[in-house]
C-alpha cells in the first residue's frame, strides 16, 4: 500500500501502479485519465460542492470509461459511511444505556437508534444484524 497527497513527486505513476485507488483528496477533478489504468478500480470519495448545487468527485468523469470500476459521487461511498455512522451510534447507544439503571428513557434511545439502522437496510446499503446479547 501506499499512501499520496495531491504533491507527492510522480503521483501519476504511484496511481498507475495501484490496483485499487482510492481518492480523498478534496480537488475536483485530479485524478484523471493519465493516472488510471483499464485494470484500475478506482474509489472516489471527494465530495467538493459543485457551481451548480451537486457535488464533484476527485476523479475526473472520463476516467469512468477508461477503468474496470469506479464508484459515482454522489451515491458512491458516502451510503456506507451513513451506514456505519449509523451502526457505530446503535452500538454506542445500547453500551451507553447497559451502564445506567434501564428504562424508558434507555429503551426510547435504542429504539431510536435500531429505527434509524433499519432505514439504512431497507436502502440495501447495510445488512441489519441484531445485536449480540453477552451471556
Amino acid at each position: 500500500m501506499t499512501v499520496c497527497h495531491s504533491r507527492t513527486r510522480d503521483l501519476t505513476e504511484h496511481c498507475r501502479r495501484a490496483d485499487v485507488l482510492v481518492a480523498a483528496v478534496g480537488r475536483p477533478g485530479l485524478v484523471t485519465a493519465q493516472h488510471v489504468t483499464p485494470s484500475s478500480i478506482v474509489i472516489d470519495v471527494g465530495t467538493t460542492p459543485a457551481e451548480d448545487g451537486g457535488l464533484a468527485g476527485d476523479v475526473a468523469p472520463e476516467v469512468a470509461a477508461l477503468v474496470s470500476g469506479l464508484t459515482p459521487v454522489p451515491g458512491g461511498v458516502g451510503p456506507v459511511t451513513t451506514a456505519l455512522l449509523l451502526e457505530h451510534t446503535v452500538r454506542a447507544t445500547e453500551e451507553a444505556t447497559t451502564l445506567g439503571t434501564g428504562g424508558d428513557m434507555e429503551d426510547s434511545y435504542k429504539e431510536r437508534a435500531r429505527a434509524a439502522l433499519n432505514v439504512v437496510e431497507c436502502q440495501g446499503v447495510l445488512p441489519w444484524r441484531p445485536p449480540t446479547s453477552s451471556p
